[in-house]
């Protein structure tokens, strides 16, 4: 598989940021970044919250997103192709 147009080989699979206030009026305007996705998980507090750009070739689920007053959380399920395994 080839990186996206404008990606280097090497580039993460997924990006994480955190400790940024994102909110529903925020994400209005969805963040981007080129290859990615962005998945988040807004917060009710006046800073926190969680967001990943994800390599829009990754085949993946949300598996969860939590808000509230201790914490934002979002988890991702990766999901892998097995090949036959070639000796």
């Amino acid at each position: 598989m080839h990186p996206p147009a404008g990606k280097a080989a090497h580039a993460p699979a997924v990006l994480l940021e955190e400790l940024l206030k994102i909110t529903n009026s925020i994400l209005a305007f969805r963040p981007t970044m080129s290859g990615y996705g962005f998945e988040s998980v807004p917060t009710p507090l006046a800073s926190g919250s969680v967001g990943m750009f994800i390599d829009e070739t990754l085949n993946y689920r949300v598996k969860e997103r939590t808000s509230n007053e201790a914490f934002q959380a979002l988890w991702i399920e990766v999901l892998v192709v097995k090949k036959p395994w070639k000796p």
